[in-house]
């Protein structure tokens, strides 16, 4: 009986090889060392891409934020530093008019408080332009609503203040004039009684 050959894998076609084929010798990939280093770079690529990504977002995130603090809190910080100033001016002038000690003192202490306030009002309308709450805004102009009817009733009470002193004033003087006229007349009726007693 001849003996049939024995097929190896040597002999059998390319299209034909078995799973050992597939693995190499050694059990090592076909995949040589070019598709090694383009799969390699390809994967390179697609993290710098993916990174450039998130980095754009990032940027342009941060790009809206910087737009959204210049455009909206930096000028609404500095209406309201303003309006804080005008507040403390207001604060520090009111003491003068309480201390007025006639008229002229607080007619031009008054003027200096209606011109702070007329800036207050003001400033208090700008900041509706800067995108703050309507609440917030309205809060505020009640308080500077507040503080004008104050400055009036206060201008008014020193005002008073001022007329009663001046009545008063003009009264005491009245009353130490009319008393002089009185010890002038007793002493003249004293004398004049003195001289017609008889000796």
């Amino acid at each position: 009986m001849a003996s049939e050959p024995i097929e190896t894998d040597h002999a059998r076609p390319a299209n034909q090889a078995g799973p050992a084929a597939a693995q190499g010798e050694g059990g090592r990939s076909t995949f040589g060392i070019k598709t090694k280093l383009f799969l390699a770079f390809c994967a390179m690529a697609g993290f710098t891409i993916s990174a450039a990504a998130v980095a754009w977002y990032a940027f342009v995130a941060i790009e809206r934020s910087v737009d959204r603090i210049t455009a909206g809190s930096i000028p609404a910080m500095a209406v309201s530093l303003r309006l804080a100033e005008k507040s403390a001016e207001i604060t520090a002038a009111a003491p003068a008019l309480m201390a007025s000690a006639d008229q002229e003192e607080r007619v031009l202490a008054q003027t200096r408080l209606e011109e702070r306030s007329r800036e207050l009002a003001s400033l208090t309308r700008e900041l509706e332009a800067t995108g703050i709450e309507p609440e917030a805004v309205d809060a505020l102009a009640e308080i500077q609503e507040q503080i004008t009817a104050g400055l009036v009733a206060l201008n008014a009470a020193v005002e008073q203040r001022l007329r009663l002193n001046q009545q008063r004033e003009a009264a005491s003087a009245g009353m130490a004039a009319a008393d002089d006229n009185v010890s002038e007349d007793c002493c003249d009726g004293y004398r004049y009684g003195q001289m017609v007693q008889p000796a």
